[in-house]
């Protein structure tokens, strides 16, 4: 398998890992504590190949540009521009050299400068769907998810810690962000996250209908009623309407099953 190959075959296997795999330091570990209900459906990547390197998506391009031209502003941040630059360019080599470099200086930064990078770079996925390739293992488990951890020690109730963990898909990722909402009510990001996690995951119990249902439909719809409360914080979106929709949808599959399938146990557990 050729490097392109290798890494497009790494990012669709990427993005259908449970939370808890693809950041935590020990893969094997976050396997064992990811619970069932954590399966995610797999997504369609649309590949492009820039210069020999397979990337997920257009976008992700000028995005890194735009990284790499923002981090260049700070003279501790030049070697994260210079792998932003390289891999906007499909540099993969390059890109990972100078990424390399930069993990290596962060060691030597106090935990002010190190929270203060990895609050810029996780507040940057919002925009863009999240972090995607502009935030490789080697930078979540090496500075992203010890900074954040860290963080969380220090100050226990600070509800962007527990955002920004869950979000990079550690320990129990909706415990995360649960936490964080418990302290901030006002952080639509979780909400709107939590929301998507559900949707996904239910919709993952009901994609063999009308053959049978994965899981209990019951709780299913415990699930549902929990996310269309936590859509009652949210303002209106075209987001936000799409997943009252298919909340709705998710519902009356559901009540269908358990309509024509009353017994205790008429589904499948696993």
């Amino acid at each position: 398998m050729t490097e392109p190959e290798a890494e497009g075959v790494a990012a669709g296997r990427a993005a259908v890992l449970p939370p808890g795999l693809s950041s935590c330091a020990d893969p094997f570990e976050a396997l064992r504590r990811s619970a069932c209900r954590h399966r995610r459906p797999r997504r369609k990547l649309s590949a492009l190949v820039v210069r020999g390197f397979a990337v997920s998506n257009v976008s992700d391009l000028d995005w890194l540009s735009a990284l790499a031209n923002e981090a260049s502003e700070h003279n501790e941040w030049r070697e994260f521009a210079a792998f932003a630059d390289s891999r906007s360019q499909g540099l993969r080599t390059e890109a990972f050299r100078h990424l390399s470099h930069f993990i290596h200086a962060t060691r030597d930064w106090k935990f002010e400068e190190r929270l203060g990078f990895c609050r810029w770079l996780l507040g940057k996925g919002d925009a863009f769907g999240g972090l995607g390739i502009a935030s490789p293992q080697p930078l979540r488990a090496s500075l992203l998810v010890p900074t954040m951890r860290e963080w969380l020690e220090r100050e226990p109730k600070i509800a962007e810690a527990h955002l920004w963990l869950g979000l990079l898909r550690c320990d129990d990722p909706s415990e995360h962000l649960t936490s964080a909402l418990a302290l901030n009510p006002n952080c639509q990001r979780a909400r709107r996250v939590l929301v998507e996690w559900i949707i996904n995951d239910i919709d993952y119990n009901q994609h063999e209908l009308p053959s049978f249902y994965i899981q209990d439909p019951r709780d299913d719809l415990v699930e549902l009623e929990r996310a269309a409360d936590l859509l009652a914080g949210v303002p209106n979106s075209t987001e936000i309407d799409r997943q009252k929709l298919e909340i709705v949808e998710l519902r009356r599959r559901a009540a269908a099953w358990l309509a024509a399938h009353p017994l205790p146990g008429d589904f499948a557990d696993h």
